[in-house]
């Protein structure tokens, strides 16, 4: 007997949603809980339903709707179908499914408020209001939740705070003699660019690692400002996954200089290869670093204090710094790992009937 039907959905070529959708699959609450992934044909992961994303919207969603009735029928007609999408749906999608009141509907919400910057800010702050007018709601952060909270009254009954999951793994070594920073993902205004000339310039004996693929709009910046510094390598592309372990186990420490955030997947990543994080105290950073721990918040916008957190940091013996590295990865496997975290995930989904 099926306990539980769940439709895991990500239509994006984000690696890391694909891998969410995958690990969360791998992973489940109970043998019986039946759980099917659907997304955009991609190179790493095979779905239950692999969507070409070139395929009009009419047509996705006339192959969607034909593979939900098709395993929902074979499954029970009696239950409930839970269809949860784990990065933004095609809202007529959303919209159809919603209105067949075939299936219990949930949403992540990332970025309630998207970040400074966001060259698609307000399509996405009216997407995410559509969501809580018409979805069951997940977030991963208090943070957001509250956010959410502050605009719509007494809703909190259709807000999940879940965490964030990826796949943990082997452990990685720590290389405490390594004086390299790394600044991960893509390269926008709210990573903090501001601030990243005066970090360089103070800090000429620590490299500083660029990787992501720069905003079109900031290419100018980074020439005139970034590249002009011999301690400075910007790796200007979308890093694919298979590039990620040598990349983070390059260097010893994640820098977030954020002007704002949400919670944030680098630092779940950092402490997947066992590396500390230094981040200013916007958004739900503070959720994710234990001061002195597994990292150093930073009062937001005080770049003195966050280039000194550098300098504290690479001046700590070995000893001291292998026991950040441990306490990053202890940390994030215990709060983040689909190992551990899969079945908070889909019991949080069963708390909703």
């Amino acid at each position: 007997m099926v306990d539980n039907i769940v439709f895991l959905v990500s239509f994006s070529h984000h690696f890391t949603f694909n891998e969410t959708l995958h690990n969360l699959k791998e992973n489940p609450t109970n043998s019986s809980d039946k759980i099917f992934t659907i997304g955009f044909s991609n190179s790493y992961f095979k779905h239950d339903l692999d969507v070409n994303p070139k395929l009009s919207p009419l047509k996705k969603f006339i192959l969607v709707s034909k593979f939900l009735n098709n395993i929902s029928h074979k499954q029970t007609r009696k239950k409930k179908v839970k269809l949860v999408f784990i990065s933004s749906g095609f809202l007529n999608l959303l919209l159809i499914f919603r209105f067949m009141r075939a299936f219990h509907i949930f949403h992540v919400i990332h970025d309630f408020k998207p970040h400074s910057g966001e060259k698609n800010f307000l399509k996405i702050l009216i997407y995410n209001h559509l969501i809580v007018l018409l979805c069951d709601i997940i977030t991963h952060s208090k943070y957001t939740s509250n956010q959410i909270l502050f605009s719509y009254k007494n809703i909190e009954n259709k807000i999940t705070l879940l965490p964030l999951t990826r796949y943990y793994g082997k452990v990685y070594t720590y290389n405490p003699s390594l004086k390299k920073v790394l600044l991960f993902g893509r390269l926008n205004y709210y990573k903090g660019l501001n601030f990243l000339p005066f970090l360089i310039y103070d800090n000429p004996d620590i490299e500083f690692i660029f990787a992501g693929k720069i905003d079109f709009r900031f290419v100018s910046y980074f020439d005139k400002n970034i590249k002009v510094f011999r301690n400075a390598r910007i790796i200007d592309r979308v890093i694919a996954a298979n590039e990620m372990e040598q990349i983070f186990t390059s260097c010893n420490l994640v820098i977030l200089p954020y002007i704002d955030a949400s919670q944030s997947g680098v630092i779940v990543d950092a402490y997947k290869f066992g590396l500390p994080v230094v981040a200013f105290d916007v958004g739900a950073l503070c959720e994710q670093i234990v001061h002195e721990s597994t990292g150093f918040l930073i009062y937001k916008n005080d770049s003195k204090k966050f280039s000194n957190a550098l300098k504290k940091y690479f001046y700590l013996d070995s000893k001291t710094k292998i026991s950040f590295s441990n306490n990053a990865r202890d940390f994030g496997y215990r709060n983040y790992s689909s190992e551990l975290n899969s079945k908070k995930f889909f019991d949080g989904l069963n708390l909703k009937k």
